[in-house]
């Protein structure tokens, strides 16, 4: 295909022009690399920064004199927009050291990013900067417990984690921050009487904490707080005396069984256990704190024992008790049987994976003789010596 003249002559100039711009990018970058900076530190968040651009001096005067150089600062971070660089124009055309107040921000994202500082559309010496924001002052609107509730078990500290964060909702890396925890209403939980009580103001100072708060030294702190009564507790958190918006419950459930703590109940412990008659005797499971624990299925270890009429010594039954769950929760049946009138006792211990706990419980018993057996009781009084026709007589029947 031929070519003609006016065509080559475009395509020269084209060339040549192609040539001319790359020299220019190609001064550009020198330029820029010969600017510097100071000044350049990781901000905090929410706040504007300013640094130094210095711009080199040829022969005492700053390249291009005809006009100052464009700069442009960019923050590299991921969905967060900055403001545009502000300029002081009066420090721009110094002839000595030309400089340039640059600012930028605030950033409202803690975390690394990268600030990128051309001049004439070319990254000055060790741009971009690879910068880190950090949070700020931690604040009380923003900060918050790290759960809205939390579950223990009665005697075991809770550890009610609170996370402090800056107005922007970074959260802190660092520790120092005034927090206190309080109980919302410590005049009605039996294990915080005395306790005081904080004020009706939503402003709160340190003076008033009731729980014990260990700053962990990266923005989080934990309250820690024991409670051996069971139910529900509300508390409220404080940054620098003011309160958070959203307060802690704290579900305290009972402890493990303890067998010494449950409460006998039922005919064979409110009227009489007789010899050779089954009998029924009930246990409301309580921990060792005395709670009501309110769900059953523990297996048991029962035995029954009777002192011998000689010697006084314990002798264990043959027929041991059974031990049921009961008809209410947390409720156990124990059916017994004693084999003869006199002293008895009754020993259950709880079964944990199969082996007998320490813990004991033990009710002393009486048991009463038979009244299908006579020969459990005797007769006296006056009508067995003598007795007269028709006239009353006197006979007493006594258990042996």
């Amino acid at each position: 295909m031929a070519t003609a003249a006016g065509d080559l002559c475009m395509y020269d100039r084209a060339y040549k022009n192609d040539r001319h711009l790359a020299g220019d990018r190609n001064a550009a970058r020198e330029r820029a690399r010969c600017c510097h900076t100071t000044g350049v530190v990781c901000p905090l968040a929410g706040t504007t920064t300013e640094l130094t651009l210095h711009i080199p001096v040829y022969h005492g005067r700053p390249p291009l004199p005809h006009r100052p150089p464009v700069v442009r600062v960019r923050v590299l971070h991921g969905g967060d927009s900055t403001s545009a660089p502000e300029f002081d124009e009066s420090q721009n055309m110094i002839r000595t050291v030309p400089t340039m107040r640059l600012r930028y921000g605030p950033i409202q994202r803690a975390g690394p990013f990268l600030l990128a500082i051309e001049v004439d559309g070319a990254h000055v010496m060790g741009s971009p900067f690879s910068l880190h924001c950090r949070p700020g002052a931690a604040v009380a609107n923003k900060s918050s417990f790290d759960a809205a509730a939390y579950t223990v078990r009665a005697g075991e500290p809770a550890h009610l984690m609170f996370s402090c964060r800056d107005s922007f909702g970074n959260r802190c890396l660092e520790g120092g921050a005034l927090v206190t925890v309080h109980n919302a209403s410590p005049e009605d939980d039996p294990d915080a009487l005395g306790a005081p009580a904080p004020p009706d103001t939503p402003t709160l100072g340190p003076q008033e904490g009731a729980l014990h708060v260990l700053d962990r030294g990266d923005g989080s702190y934990a309250a820690v707080v024991t409670h051996r009564r069971t139910g529900m507790r509300c508390f409220h958190g404080c940054v620098n005396g003011i309160a958070v918006a959203r307060p802690v419950r704290l579900h305290v459930q009972p402890a493990p069984l303890h067998a010494p703590n449950c409460v006998p109940y039922g005919d064979a412990f409110e009227c009489f256990v007789a010899a050779g008659v089954p009998a029924i005797l009930k246990l409301r499971a309580r921990d060792m704190y005395g709670n009501v624990i309110e769900s059953g299925g523990r297996n048991w270890e029962a035995k029954l024992e009777y002192r011998e009429r000689e010697g006084g010594m314990w002798c264990e039954a043959e027929r041991a008790p059974s031990v049921r769950d009961g008809a209410g929760a947390g409720e156990y049946a124990v059916s017994l049987c004693a084999p003869r009138a006199g002293p008895a006792r009754v020993l259950l211990r709880p079964l944990l994976n199969g082996i007998p706990v320490p813990e004991l419980f033990t009710l002393a018993l009486m048991v009463c003789p038979s009244p299908e057996d006579p020969g459990s009781f005797r007769l006296a009084g006056a009508a067995l010596r003598v007795a007269v026709a028709g006239e009353p007589a006197e006979l007493r029947l006594r258990p042996r």
